[in-house]
């Protein structure tokens, strides 16, 4: 083409290698292009230039991978090749002209360029080893390779390494060798490397491959132990085994190089002696005995050494160090006390903190077991109980100081018991015991011990010296020497002096004549006082009165006795019978000269006595003729009246002459004897013995009545009665047995005795339930109160105790549902029932009798179940609410498909279900019968018309509105079973190895059924063939059989043959048979001989040389049972070889124990068994002998111990020990050890170190020793040394040194927490030895100062008060902080300045002091004392009286400064016997301080009071028949003295005729006056007895009075009963509900016995029928129901019941006003029980009456009745709590009587009114609903819980409203009506018949006999009562109330009719006011008062 221009211009795009390679054209247009080979294809690498859209392009040649596209641009068309197609490509483009220019061709040169495109491929092997710890830069071996194809072309590979692990190696990048680069440690966890390896070429193409490095474990490690040092510490007592410390040593390499064995190296005791030995890691000590005082530290070097596989094994070191602790095994032991012994004075004055002793004990312990403290265990006075305070022991010192004041006079010494203790746990103790005598100080003054006032007496005639009395005067001082001497009284010359040599004995000093013309006083007072002789000398006073007697000097002087001297007297003489008279003469004047007589001598018997004024002898007693004596010789004296008497004598000869006049004499001839019901037959009642003083007379007993029935038998011989037959106190309580007792005299006389037998109770009857258990039902809905049932229970014991029955719910009511009535037994409801929670209750009720708690209380129990009806509140459930039942379809009709649940909590018909199908059941296929579901009558099930049902059931009860569930139930019919099962493969053969797994699966039988449902289902079972039993099993269901137990073809069987059963749902079956055989395998493993085999053989062995031949053997047979032989593993393989055929093990390499001393082969053998081969190991165990060539080598060659530095002599320090790889054969490895020292020495067998000398570490603070030891070879010996530090331990044996004195004076009101001293202290030992710890270890009980325990700063921390701590002395102690610590201690001293803070005390409270009451004036009476801790005038104390609370103040004063208290006179016990005065005790200081207490002085008594006798005459009377003994009448006295003084002898007069006449026969009792019969007394000769009693004092000078007494002598019953009150005014509520009691009348008869027996009974009166009384209490009740607001009118009286019977004279009169309780009565509801409110009535009475009195001012407030209501009570309290009571609480009635005037009899007929209930209620309650006022709930009335006050009500239905009335009134109108009408039908037809007519007359008598044949009477009551109703009248009483005291209609057992007069009366009527039965008339108003036929009036009973 012409004039074109053709540009060339190449572009290459492209990213990674940079711009296009563009060629400029050459000079011949052509271009060149150079294309990378990676050039994609598409790319543009040339256009022709320039270009339009017409031309166009070709280019040339065809098949380059290049091509031009249409404008103008050629491209890459297909991948380019470096490697195969490089060029150049020579393109001709060809640029042609659509408009016919010729073609224009361009020559393009493409040039592929080489891209190194080609990845780098890694072959070889990819795992590498290094063992650890190799050299960095050492080589590791790895076979890889790499190749690259472009190599050839220039490409260059470069190395790298990636990867986690890289780190540690380094790869060369140009040859790839790969180098250690950081150090590999296997024990790091390091066991193996992964690393990348990575090649990249020069193109960036790289390859990677990853290599495993295996690090192999070196033994580069010693075993380390942590901690290195380890510290144990074991009792010394510790036994055998114990473990002391553990070794944690570990080695960083890995098994075997880290298994490390232990070895104690040294520090262990030499042997034998080894205290301590390893178990594993674990150091135990031995069987030898640590002791800790021997040594107390043990340093242990162990050694823990590796067991390398190879190499030489390391050792590691552990120091363990075991602190041998102290055991506390000896006990302290007392050393000398100081001051020595156990006994030791102290000063009674001595102050608080005065040292005594200090004690001092050792303890063999170390330590603190052996650190000891002081105990002050028990002080004990030296009599009496231990106490506190009185001592203080040191703790630490010992020492026993004073804690508070002494006082030798109260305690004279103390028994001390101290205890030392050491420190160890447990601690030890001793105790010792310790006296402490209390010295003393002359600080008490003396004492008289008698009374204030002392009497004497000395006869007239005493001579000087004689003795009066002798004083006795104490002093509690122990040194005191008394002296007593006469200071006032005594007269001149002196009359009085103490004795010389007898102390206190006054004597007389002179001689006192009371007659002389001296006229020496006959009476002395003397002031005698006693000093004790101390310093200050003190004194005490007492006063003597000394009574001078007249001397007797005249002895009487006998007469002739009156009328002789001998007389003679039958023996019959009555007793008192004068016989003779003696009398006698004394010149004596005054009583010495005042006679009396007495019978001294011969009185046998005391038959006679004589009147000791009179001298006239009487009899005295039974004179008996035969009995003896027949002559009385009666010495008969006369004694005057002397102090000492003079007596004369003289004798009276009485003859007693025979008559025969003895009847018998009893005992008793009345005897009450007790006898218990139970005794049995023949039980001695008693025994009556009765004499008869006659001679040969024999007496005879019989019972002459009050034995019928016979209960007794009397033997006749000896009065024995007896019972014949048991008693029966419930039958007869009392017998009356007159007992005759008859001599057999000529004229026999006899006497009766009167046996009174009374018959106590015995509980012989347990209580009886009737019947013996209880059922009753109640409804759940119950109220609370509702009657349960009630219990009954009969007891045939009678009586209040044992008869009454007391019952209780004891069991089945823990919820307290119920209560019980104790008394009734009615169980009522206490709580609401639920029926759902509890259906029934079984009760066991106890019936008891007695008393509760009582001993022979009998109870017996009942059961009583209460069921709990039912409501219908339930619905009914079914549980489950969905059934499912497949029946098949041939069932019967009637067969039960299923059986439904349905439950309904409620009871009988309220849960009586019944079921029915509501829907699903269309055909009626299904009914139900009960709750079972059935098919009905008639039908059938088909499962082809209906396979299934779905049903839906319902339950309903049986209740009012019955309640109902629903349930679904699905039926599913099922066909009939019609074929039995099939086996698919039936008879098989299969054959299993006997290897076979349990539980494998060897064949599923199949079987099949053709049936469908429950029958076309097939079960399996084995049943035959499967022995042993169990081998294999079926699935039932699959049919899969499996292995069951193991099989082994080697024991038999090798087969078994099974016979399989196929069971379909119907029971159709079919069997198959599977035949099983066995496939032997092998399974028996070889079995070596031993688990190890140990082999010894010297380390020269030479090589093949055999050591052993190891054999197994294998069960198996032919080539399962042949063995090969091999070693698997073991240190010895590169060693020893075995023989693989017959196990022969020999070496292959030499022998060397230096090197190694023991290999182990673990040892395989296998069998040949195929497919698998078994096998077993075995180890063996070679141990070289060794060959002596090593040297000793010490392990560690150095090393350290500590040392105590004042160990004993010869203390081990360490063991060195030497070791040698050499064994100890020939001595190879026993050395030798040696050391050169002058401190140390060393056991050269064992290497033991031992201390030399002794060792101080303040003079050499360590040690180096060089051991040397050398083996015992012999033959060269080889030598090792090794180095032992000893560092010497600092030991705490320097106490602390204290510097400096500490005393110091400290105000008491010193500030607390000022510093007081700084103690200063030093210790000379290092470390905790030497640091010190300061404490106050004693003198601050109460811890008033604290001192800082590091600094030693001293401070106070309480406030001082020097009253109670006037000094202190501390002891600080100092102690060091060592195991064992030191002390010192150091007193620090202070003295407390005072200020006044205290007030005054009073020592020795309560003062009560006594003085005679006529001492004189300036007596001292005693001393009261006050101290005031104070000191100076702050202390000094004064005392002054204050005020007298009793007596006069003018008797008695105080000394103010000594408190000495003294008479001022006027003294008179009578007057004033008792003086109370408050004393002040104000000590001087400023201000004043004072105290106060009282004085109690008593009067002392004098003898200055005559006897006062409390009449001053008596009277009584006596029964002329009254036994001896029996008391007349009571003599009281009085005597205003005290004491003996007041202590009165009463004796009758016998000085009188009439007074000794009286002694005869009375005798009076001095200790309770009681005058009684002495002697029988006869009415006829003495009918009274007027005599003097004399009351004589017990004083020295004894005091006499005299009072008149007479008797009269009484005769028989002659006393009427007398009524008293006569008058009663009472009230009752006229229906007698709540309380038919009215009163009680009271009568009394002076008479005793059967004469004041009082019976009670009503005089006659129209009233009788209503009320009754009670003939032996007299308590008046209503008995039937009365007219209400009515007046009655009763007499009762009373007669006695003695023989005759006497009646009051005047009867009592008794008025009853009746009201109606609804009108009148007020009810208090009370909180609290009957017995409560009845203790208190009479408060509760008063209280309320005078509350209504304000208003009505004599009105009388009672209480009609109390009610025992159901609930508990509750005593009210002024708190908030109430304490329950279990009895129940109570509603009290009353009523009030508006005024009293009817109180007297005389106003008997006025009318009584009573408040209406709302005028009483006005002043109780504050409204309707009752609640109370204030004034009922306050002040004493809020003891009675006053709940409410509201108005009695009771319904009182009109009895013709009754149904009882409304039924009697319609018989009787009936009956009435019917009469009528009979009457006008008999009228008719006797009109009719004409029969003469009946006269009013009998027709009215016959009506009345008609009428009245309705009546009954009985006649003991005169009551009649009609069981018709009585005409109406005004008032009619309404029926008595069930259970009422009311009377029963009864009949005439004559059943006669009552009989009617003979008049004409048309009617009958019943008076109202008497309820006598009357006919009337009409028309005259006449009356005929019926009566019965006996005559009594006809009365009509009210019911």
């Amino acid at each position: 083409m012409k004039g074109i221009y053709l540009y060339l211009w190449a572009l290459l795009i492209w990213e990674t290698y940079g711009s296009p390679v563009v060629t400029s054209p050459l000079p011949d247009g052509s271009s060149t292009v150079n294309v990378p080979e990676n050039t994609a294809t598409g790319t543009v690498i040339f256009t022709v230039l320039p270009t339009t859209a017409t031309w166009t392009y070709a280019l040339a040649p065809a098949g380059t991978p290049f091509s031009v596209n249409i404008g103008g641009s050629v491209q890459v068309a297909s991948a380019l090749d470096f490697e195969t197609a490089p060029g150049p490509h020579i393109l001709t483009i060809t640029v042609t002209d659509p408009a016919d220019l010729p073609p224009t061709d361009v020559t393009l040169t493409v040039i592929v360029t080489n891209v190194y495109d080609e990845a780098p491929t890694i072959t070889g092997t990819f795992t590498a080893t290094t063992d650890e710890e190799v050299a960095v830069g050492t080589t590791l071996t790895v076979g890889y390779t790499v190749a690259d194809v472009e190599t050839a072309n220039g490409d260059v590979l470069t190395y790298s390494l990636l990867g986690p692990d890289a780190a540690y190696f380094q790869i060369d990048a140009t040859t790839g060798a790969i180098s250690i680069r950081d150090r590999i440690d296997y024990d790091a966890g390091i066991t193996s490397l992964s690393i990348t390896v990575q090649v990249t070429d020069s193109g960036g193409n790289t390859a990677s491959q990853a290599i495993t490095v295996t690090v192999n474990d070196i033994n580069d490690n010693t075993p380390v132990c942590s901690p290195s040092t380890i510290y144990g510490s074991v009792a010394e007592n510790t036994g055998t085994g114990t473990d002391v410390a553990s070794l944690v040593c570990t080695d960083a390499d890995t098994t075997p190089n880290s298994d490390i064995t232990y070895t104690i190296f040294s520090g262990d005791d030499a042997n034998p002696n080894e205290k301590f030995a390893l178990a594993g890691t674990a150091i135990q000590t031995t069987a030898t005995v640590l002791d800790y005082e021997t040594k107390s530290t043990y340093t242990l070097i162990v050694h823990a050494v590796d067991a390398p596989a190879t190499g030489t094994p390391k050792t590691g070191t552990a120091t363990v160090i075991v602190q041998v602790s102290a055991v506390n095994e000896a006990d302290p032991v007392w050393g000398t006390n100081v001051p020595a012994g156990t006994s030791f004075p102290v000063s009674e004055s001595s102050p608080l903190g005065t040292s005594i002793v200090t004690i001092a004990a050792t303890d063999a312990d170390l330590g603190v077991d052996g650190a000891l403290t002081y105990q002050l265990v028990s002080t004990t006075p030296i009599a009496g109980a231990a106490v506190t305070g009185i001592f203080t022991l040191n703790a630490a010192t010992g020492e026993l100081t004073t804690a508070s004041t002494l006082n030798r006079e109260s305690v004279t010494s103390y028994t001390v018991v101290v205890r030392a203790t050491d420190g160890g746990t447990p601690a030890r103790s001793v105790d010792d015991t310790l006296t402490i005598t209390i010295t003393d100080v002359n600080d008490n003054a003396p004492v008289f011990t008698a009374a204030s006032v002392l009497t004497g007496s000395i006869p007239e005639s005493s001579l000087a010296g004689t003795s009066i009395l002798t004083l006795v005067a104490s002093d509690a001082d122990a040194t005191s020497t008394l002296t007593f001497s006469v200071t006032g009284g005594d007269v001149v010359p002196a009359k009085f002096e103490f004795s010389g040599t007898t102390p206190g004995q006054l004597q007389l000093a002179s001689p006192i004549d009371l007659d002389q013309p001296t006229n020496d006083a006959g009476s002395y007072s003397l002031t005698v006082i006693v000093t004790d002789g101390g310093t200050p000398e003190l004194t005490g006073t007492t006063y003597v009165t000394v009574t001078v007697t007249a001397v007797n000097q005249h002895t009487p002087v006998m007469n002739t006795p009156s009328p002789a001297s001998t007389v003679s007297i039958p023996e019959n003489t009555g007793v008192g019978t004068s016989v003779a008279t003696v009398t006698a003469t004394d010149n004596d004047i005054g009583t010495d000269g005042t006679l009396t007589y007495a019978i001294s001598n011969g009185n046998t018997g005391t038959a006679f006595n004589i009147d000791p004024t009179l001298g006239v002898i009487r009899t005295q007693a039974a004179l008996d003729f035969d009995a003896g004596p027949q002559q009385y010789l009666l010495e008969v004296t006369a004694t005057d009246g002397g102090a000492t008497a003079l007596i004369g004598t003289t004798t009276v000869t009485v003859d007693i002459t025979n008559v025969n006049d003895n009847a018998p004499v009893c005992p008793s001839y009345f005897i009450t004897q007790s006898m218990a019901e139970a005794v049995t037959a023949a039980t001695t009642l008693t025994t009556i013995t009765c004499t008869d003083a006659d001679t040969a007379d024999i007496l005879s007993y019989t019972i002459t009545s009050g034995n019928i029935p016979v209960f007794f038998s009397i033997v006749t011989t000896t009065g024995e009665i007896t019972t014949t037959t048991p008693f029966d106190y419930e039958g007869t309580r009392e017998f009356t047995l007159n007992v005759n007792v008859v001599d057999n005299g000529a004229t026999p006389n006899s006497v009766d005795v009167t046996v009174k037998v009374l018959v106590t109770p015995v509980n012989e009857f347990d209580p009886v339930f009737a019947p013996a258990a209880y059922t009753t039902t109640v409804p759940e809905s119950s109220a609370i109160g509702t009657n349960v049932v009630q219990v009954t229970a009969t007891d045939n014991d009678q009586g209040a105790l044992d008869g009454t029955v007391r019952y209780s719910i004891t069991v089945g009511d823990s919820q307290g549902r119920f209560t019980i009535d104790e008394a009734t037994g009615q169980i009522t409801l206490a709580k609401q029932l639920n029926r759902e929670l509890v259906n029934s209750y079984t009760l066991t009720v106890t019936a008891a009798d007695d008393v509760a708690g009582s001993g022979t209380s009998r109870m017996v129990t009942t059961s009583v179940t209460v069921t709990v009806g039912d409501a219908n509140d339930n619905s009914p459930i079914f549980n489950p609410s969905f059934y499912t039942s497949s029946p098949i379809e041939t069932s019967v009709a009637l067969s039960v498909i299923l059986t439904v649940t349905a439950t309904d909590d409620d009871l009988a018909s309220n849960s009586a279900l019944t079921y029915t199908v509501i829907a699903g059941d269309l055909t009626g296929v299904f009914e139900f019968n009960g709750a079972d579901l059935r098919i009905a009558a008639g039908k059938n099930l088909d499962y082809a018309t209906i396979p299934t049902f779905d049903l839906t059931i319902q339950a309903s009860d049986a209740g009012a509105g019955p309640l109902t569930d629903t349930a679904r139930v699905v039926i599913d019919v099922q066909p009939a079973n019609q074929n039995s099962p099939v086996f698919t493969n039936p008879n098989q053969i299969i054959t299993i190895n006997e290897s076979i797994a349990i539980g494998s699966t060897v064949l599923t039988a199949i079987a099949s059924d053709a049936d469908s449902g429950a029958f076309g289902t097939v079960n399996y079972t084995i049943i035959s063939g499967n022995t042993p039993a169990g081998s294999f099993v079926i699935d039932s269901t699959t049919g899969d059989i499996l292995v069951w137990s193991q099989l082994d073809y080697d024991i038999p069987p090798t087969f078994f043959n099974l016979t399989l059963e196929a069971k379909d749902g119907g029971g159709m079956t079919n069997t198959t048979w599977l035949y099983i055989d066995l496939n032997d395998v092998n399974d028996n493993f070889p079995q070596f001989a031993q688990n190890v085999y140990n082999i010894a053989v010297d380390e020269n062995l030479a090589t093949t040389t055999s050591v052993a031949q190891i054999v197994a053997t294998d069960a198996d047979t032919g080539t399962n049972g042949q063995i090969d032989y091999s070693i698997t593993s073991g240190d010895g393989q590169t060693t020893f070889a075995i023989d693989a055929t017959t196990g022969d093990v020999t070496t292959i390499a030499a022998l060397d124990y230096e090197t190694k001393t023991t290999y182990n082969l673990v040892i395989q053998a296998i069998d040949r068994g195929t497919p698998t081969a078994n096998s077993a190991t075995t180890l063996v165990v070679i141990t070289l002998n060794d060959l002596n060539d090593n040297t000793p080598i010490f392990t560690p060659s150095n090393f350290t111990v500590d040392l105590d530095e004042n160990v004993a002599i010869g203390t081990s320090v360490a063991t060195m020990a030497a070791s040698d790889a050499d064994s100890i054969a020939n001595s190879n490895g026993i050395f030798t050890y040696s050391l050169t020292s002058t401190f140390f020495a060393i056991n050269s067998t064992t290497g033991e170190i031992t201390t030399l000398v002794a060792i101080d570490r303040e003079v050499v603070d360590s040690h180096v020793l060089t051991v040397t030891a050398t083996d015992q070879n012999g033959v060269g010996p080889n030598v090792g040394t090794g180095t032992l530090n000893v560092n010497v331990v600092d030991l705490n044996d320097n106490a602390p040194a204290i510097t400096g004195t500490y005393t110091k004076t400290l105000p008491e009101n010193t500030a607390v927490g000022t510093i007081i001293y700084t103690i200063a202290a030093t210790d000379a030992d290092i470390g905790r030895n030497g640091e010190l710890s300061f404490a106050i270890t004693a003198g601050d009980p109460t811890n008033d100062f604290a001192i800082e325990s590091r600094s030693g700063i001293l401070q106070l921390s309480k406030a001082l008060n020097r009253e109670v701590t006037p000094s202190y002395t501390l002891t600080v102690t100092v102690t060091d902080n060592g195991v064992s610590p030191l002390l010192s201690v150091v007193t620090v001293s202070f003295t407390i300045s005072d200020v006044n803070d205290n007030d005054p005390v009073f020592q020795n409270l309560p003062y009560a002091f006594s003085i005679a009451e006529n001492v004189p004036a300036g007596s001292t009476v005693n001393y009261v004392t006050a101290i005031d801790i104070d000191t100076g005038t702050n202390g000094a104390v004064g005392y002054e009286f204050v005020i007298f609370w009793r007596g006069n103040n003018t008797h008695f004063s105080v000394n103010g400064g000594s408190g000495e208290i003294t008479t001022n006179g006027g003294l008179d016990r009578e007057t004033q016997d008792t003086y109370i005065i408050w004393l002040r005790a104000s000590d001087n200081g400023v201000p004043i301080r004072s105290a106060s207490t009282n004085v109690t002085i008593t009067i002392t008594d004098l003898n200055d009071n005559d006897p006062v006798f409390d009449a001053t005459s008596y009277s009584g009377s006596v029964s002329e028949n009254a036994t001896i003994g029996t008391s007349i009448l009571t003599i009281g006295t009085t005597d205003n003295d005290i004491g003996i003084n007041a202590v009165v002898t009463l004796s009758i007069d016998t000085t009188t005729t009439a007074g000794a006449r009286a002694a005869l026969f009375f005798d009076i009792s001095t200790a309770t006056g009681d005058l009684s019969v002495k002697a029988v007394v006869d009415r006829e000769t003495d009918s009274s007895f007027t005599f003097s009693i004399l009351a004589v004092d017990g004083g020295a000078t004894p005091r006499t009075s005299t009072t008149t007494v007479t008797i009269t002598v009484t005769d028989v019953n002659d006393n009427n009963p007398v009524m008293s009150p006569s008058f009663y005014n009472t009230e009752i509520a006229y229906t007698g509900v709540c309380d038919s009691s009215i009163t009680t009348v009271t009568a009394s008869d002076a008479d005793s016995g059967l004469n004041g027996q009082v019976i009670y009974y009503l005089i006659q009166s129209t009233y009788n029928y209503l009320f009754k009384v009670d003939s032996n209490t007299g308590a008046f009740s209503l008995q039937s129901q009365a007219a209400n607001n009515f007046r009655y009118v009763i007499e009762a009286s009373a007669r006695d019941a003695g023989t005759p019977v006497l009646t009051a004279a005047t009867p009592a009169t008794i008025r009853i006003d009746t009201f109606d309780p609804n009108a009148v009565a007020v009810t208090f509801r009370l909180s609290i029980s009957q017995a409560t409110f009845l203790a208190q009535e009479a408060t509760f009475i008063a209280e309320l009456q005078t509350l209504i009195r304000v208003k009505y001012p004599s009105a009388i407030f009672r209480v009609w009745c109390v009610e025992i209501r159901s609930g508990t009570s509750g005593i009210p309290s002024t708190g908030r709590r109430k304490l329950l009571q279990t009895t129940s609480s109570i509603n009290v009635h009353t009523y009030t009587v508006a005024d009293s005037s009817t109180e007297s009899v005389s106003n008997v007929n006025q009318d009584k009114t009573l408040l209406t209930s709302s005028e009483t209620l006005q002043f109780f309650s504050t409204d309707p609903q009752g609640s109370p006022s204030s004034a009922v709930t306050g002040g004493n009335l809020n003891a009675f819980g006053i709940t409410s006050v509201v108005p009695y009500y009771q319904v009182n239905t009109p009895w013709a409203q009754t149904p009882e009335g409304i039924a009697i009134l319609t018989f009787i109108a009936i009956v009435i009506l019917a009469l009528i009408i009979t009457g006008i039908i008999v009228t008719i037809v006797a009109c009719r018949k004409k029969q003469r007519p009946i006269t009013p007359v009998r027709a009215a008598k016959r009506s009345i006999r008609q009428s009245m044949e309705r009546f009954t009477y009985k006649d003991d009551d005169e009551i009649y009562r009609s069981k018709s109703p009585p005409p109406a009248y005004s008032e009619k009483p309404r029926p008595m109330k069930p259970g009422q005291d009311g009377v029963a209609s009864m009949t005439n057992s004559s059943g006669s009719r009552p009989f009617l007069s003979n008049r004409d009366f048309e009617g009958r009527a019943v008076d109202p006011a008497t309820g006598r039965v009357y006919g009337y008339n009409s028309k005259t108003n006449q009356r005929d008062w019926l009566t019965t036929p006996d005559g009594r009036s006809l009365k009509v009973t009210h019911h």
